[in-house]
């Protein structure tokens, strides 16, 4: 699957972006939040189904998801929609948070049929 850009605008403190967004490759976030952002992942079943039928549910199957906050001046942090979505901080400096002018890279993987997990692998600084 090829990487593409998703933008989506926060007029208020949260946002859900659909799947397909989600899996874009960049979720580019911007507009105007007045707290902290929750950017809440859909449920496995629809990232799931947005991959399509043909990818393996053995765990070996990643896409990379790039966070953008761009200039929010708030902090978006991620949520899981279902208890089939985990949400994992891995390595140095690792959260579910992507703070404002900063990019987060995550990892989706699918883990089974029903499953995924969201990996926090880094950030920088735009």
């Amino acid at each position: 699957y090829a990487e593409s850009i998703a933008t989506q605008a926060v007029s208020s403190n949260a946002l859900s972006p659909t799947a397909a967004q989600l899996i874009a490759g960049f979720l580019f976030v911007n507009g105007t939040a007045t707290g902290a952002v929750q950017l809440n992942v859909p449920t496995a079943a629809n990232i799931i189904a947005t991959l399509g039928p043909t990818i393996p549910f053995d765990g070996t199957y990643s896409e990379p998801i790039h966070v953008v906050n761009v200039n929010l001046g708030q902090t978006i942090s991620l949520s899981a929609a279902d208890s089939n979505v985990t949400i994992v901080a891995a390595g140095t400096g690792a959260a579910n948070t992507v703070a404002s002018n900063n990019v987060r890279k995550f990892i989706l993987t699918v883990t089974s049929a029903t499953t995924v997990s969201i990996t926090s692998v880094g950030y920088w600084t735009l």
